[in-house]
């Protein structure tokens, strides 16, 4: 099970990053006369953000304690996470690298959830890339590493059916409007932005220093769930994947939730 274990660790990489916008307040009022605009950039950015502002309960911040809440409330989903580092081993001119892709999709009336990881890389492999799938339904789950099949109910590997992007990222503690919208994977999204501090370090453990060299995050208030997040990290003297060594480079985060209310299909894995 040393394989699958290292599969589960592919997903409990990374750290958390943020990225602070600052936006113009509208004018104030004093009484019936209004306060002077002396800032006309600022005026205009804050009828944008008010144009564009999210609903009701979404209007002043969002916060997950998992990107996952809310979406078990929903017919069915699928999202994909991918984690990768670049860079070397500290202190030494050897090259780090790791690629890390969890598929998880979930579907309600059933109670059924399917978890496919990919990990290669000398962070997560010895040599060979690794390829697992478990399956719940209801009660019942089933392994598959390697082509070979289990039913791992009740054991210490059942957890893999659990795992996803609450093992990339803890949470969200704060997040704001920044008064634009869009439609990203047919889904009408608000865009929001958040400090370096907001996300929780979910599996970056020991880093001398994380800077953040991007960051994106989209959020629908009709379905109250994040439909796309990604950060572009950079980390010197990191623990990532629970590897035994530290590193540093740069490590980017893709989280993306597609077919909302979609029926995945989430049958017994073949051969189980």
């Amino acid at each position: 099970m040393n394989r699958v274990h290292r599969a589960g660790l592919a997903l409990g990489m990374i750290c958390a990053v943020g990225l602070m916008a600052g936006c113009g307040t509208p004018a104030n009022q004093d009484g019936l006369l209004p306060t002077a605009i002396v800032n006309l950039d600022a005026a205009a950015t804050a009828m944008v953000m008010t144009q564009n502002a999210p609903p009701g309960p979404f209007r002043e911040a969002i916060a997950f304690e998992s990107l996952e809440d809310g979406l078990r409330e929903l017919d069915g989903w699928t999202y994909t996470a991918v984690a990768e580092f670049e860079g070397t081993y500290s202190g030494t001119s050897r090259p780090a690298s790791a690629t890390t892709t969890a598929q998880v999709a979930y579907h309600l009336l059933t109670s059924a959830r399917r978890v496919e990881i990919t990990a290669e890389g000398s962070l997560l492999t010895d040599g060979d890339p690794i390829s697992t799938e478990a399956v719940r339904i209801g009660r019942d789950v089933y392994l598959v590493v390697e082509d070979q099949c289990s039913v791992v109910t009740g054991t210490d590997a059942a957890v893999v059916a659990d795992a996803g992007v609450t093992e990339l990222i803890g949470g969200l503690s704060r997040a704001v409007p920044a008064g634009e919208t869009g439609v990203i994977n047919d889904e009408p999204v608000y865009r929001y932005t958040f400090d370096a501090n907001a996300l929780e370090l979910a599996a970056v453990t020991g880093a001398s220093s994380v800077s953040i060299a991007g960051a994106e995050l989209w959020f629908s208030a009709e379905h109250n769930a994040v439909i796309r997040l990604y950060l572009v990290l950079n980390v010197e003297n990191a623990v990532l994947f629970g590897s035994s060594a530290a590193v540093s480079g740069r490590l980017v985060i893709r989280y993306d939730l597609t077919d909302i209310g979609v029926d995945p299909n989430i049958t017994v894995p073949f051969g189980c």
